[in-house]
């Protein structure tokens, strides 16, 4: 089944990669344009699902248990891009809000 899954993700990444590519020709953008709206909202979806069952099911900490590092890496992010990019530092900075929001998540 973990094979079966992990040929199933792989292969719909190509497609989306692909239909996004052909509908940024067919619609004359620039191919960046539909990554960063079409396919970056399409990889959210999975987490959207995610929080929205928890909530149903009554596990709302869970959903909002990302919010702080939501805000925390965004107000980073942002300070970069408003200061001309994102630098060595910076992304280590990002990479290591990572790492401390995914050891925090493996012990609750």
């Amino acid at each position: 089944m973990l094979l079966l899954g992990f040929a199933i993700v792989v292969v719909s990444a190509r497609l989306t990669v692909y239909s996004a590519s052909n509908i940024a020709v067919a619609l004359g953008v620039p191919p960046i344009l539909i990554g960063a709206k079409i396919v970056a909202t399409g990889t959210s979806l999975p987490e959207l699902a995610l929080y929205l069952t928890a909530v149903k099911r009554g596990r709302v900490q869970l959903a909002l248990g990302d919010l702080p590092f939501l805000l925390i890496t965004t107000v980073i992010f942002w300070r970069f891009i408003m200061r001309g990019g994102v630098s060595k530092t910076g992304g280590a900075v990002l990479i290591l809000t990572h790492i401390l929001f995914q050891a925090l998540v493996m012990k609750v």
